[in-house]
């Protein structure tokens, strides 16, 4: 796994700081979800990736009955957020400047 990560590689996950430390890997861009959409109370609390789509993006995942764990639909719903999250953003930032 470490051939395909990068100096410049960005690493996007949900609560991400115990999978890294599982994995020895201390690494410099990382995206955690769990930090950008922080939870209201505060750490140590973090908000589950299932709650943040619905609320943000209205989709609902880890749907399963069965309680699997969808390592790829949990990625895909980290880029999802973090490209909701990036838009809007920079259309706020772009608002600020026209004003």
């Amino acid at each position: 796994m470490l051939g395909l990560v990068g100096d410049d590689t960005i690493l996007l996950g949900h609560g991400l700081e115990s999978d890294l430390r599982s994995l020895k890997i201390i690494h410099v861009r990382v995206v955690d979800t769990a930090i950008v959409f922080p939870h209201r109370r505060g750490p140590p609390l973090k908000r589950a990736l299932r709650n943040l789509m619905k609320d943000h993006l209205n989709k609902i995942i880890q749907d399963d009955v069965d309680g699997g764990h969808d390592s790829l639909e949990d990625a895909r719903a980290c880029m999802e957020l973090m490209l909701w999250k990036t838009r809007g953003d920079l259309q706020k930032t772009t608002r600020r400047g026209a004003s």
